[in-house]
């Protein structure tokens, strides 16, 4: 299942990537965005696609990661350069037992808040989830 990265902006004209990337105060209003993800303009009346909205007044606008199960807002944060901090992982290969670590180090990161899901989730055991696992 892919996700997409969708960056949704109140105002008249687009602003440039290193307005994403500034992360002094005067930048509060964008720097959560960041500066991946598809960008589209909003009006100020349009409302986004979660049950919370952006609060306009103090922020211009909120990336959501969005695929088929569901949306949820996501936030962008440097990593300072002081800090050293990396992101290790194990990959197996498909064909062997084979294992090996792989380090990379972290320029940036995305927290996701809370999960909406676009489908309903049916408690286990009752009707639907078992007419569900049926079907």
């Amino acid at each position: 299942m892919a996700s997409r990265l969708r960056r949704y902006y109140y105002g008249d004209k687009q602003p440039s990537k290193k307005e994403f990337l500034n992360q002094k105060n005067e930048n509060i209003a964008n720097r959560h965005i960041g500066p991946y993800g598809k960008f589209i303009m909003k009006q100020k009346l349009e409302k986004l696609d979660l049950l919370g909205q952006v609060d306009k007044e103090k922020f211009n606008g909120l990336t959501i990661l969005e695929n088929n199960m569901y949306n949820a807002p996501v936030f962008y944060h440097r990593i300072p350069s002081t800090n050293n901090d990396f992101f290790c992982s194990m990959i197996k290969q498909k064909d062997s037992n084979e294992r090996r670590i792989v380090i990379r180090s972290l320029s940036s990161f995305y927290t996701v808040g809370q999960i909406e899901p676009k489908r309903e989730v049916y408690n286990p055991q009752s009707r639907h989830f078992t007419h569900f696992i049926k079907t």
